[in-house]
């Protein structure tokens, strides 16, 4: 190798090593900030979502308690607290099962649900219940904690299709089985 070319080897080298560390350095440094990005951005997503889920459940605790303060169903017969059930989970297309349980978690009135609401205009906006989701809805009733603090939110559990669901629990004072 002649003289000429290993000076250029070595301009090259001596030119293209700060380059190189240079970009090297450069694109670190931004991928760490883009991660610090993404990162922040999932935060206020999460923080955002988590807000939104909040509202719904306490909004829908607030419909259950209204609900209960119209309809006493400790003072109902066993026929009137079926046919307040069926109102409450005609009025409320968030609820896709309403059942009303005892202090010792025996179902005071047969739970409402259907497993094909499509087929009626009037619950066409519930989502359907299999009997298996309705052993997972039982399963995961937080009846324990709703006695102690006169609300209690559950589990998330998943139905047969895979969905996200979560049982609301508020205290009804005074129901027993007739």
């Amino acid at each position: 190798m002649s003289i000429r070319t290993k000076l250029l080897l070595l301009l090259l080298i001596a030119a293209g090593a700060p380059v190189a560390i240079s970009g090297l350095f450069s694109t670190v440094i931004s991928q760490r900030a883009l991660e610090r990005s993404a990162l922040e951005l999932m935060r206020e997503q999460a923080t955002a979502i988590a807000e939104i889920a909040e509202r719904s459940v306490n909004e829908s605790f607030n419909s259950l308690l209204a609900a209960e303060r119209y309809l006493p169903l400790a003072r109902l017969s066993q026929e009137e607290r079926d046919a307040a059930l069926r109102l409450i989970y005609r009025q409320f297309d968030r609820f896709n099962i309403v059942a009303l349980f005892d202090e010792t978690g025996a179902s005071v009135v047969a739970p409402v649900y259907d497993e094909n609401p499509a087929r009626s205009p009037e619950i066409r906006n519930h989502e359907p219940v299999s009997p298996a989701d309705l052993r997972r809805y039982s399963q995961n009733v937080p009846l324990a904690a709703a006695l102690a603090s006169g609300r209690a939110l559950g589990s998330i559990y998943h139905s047969e299709a895979g969905l996200p669901r979560v049982v609301l629990a508020p205290r009804v004072a005074g129901v027993r089985r007739r």
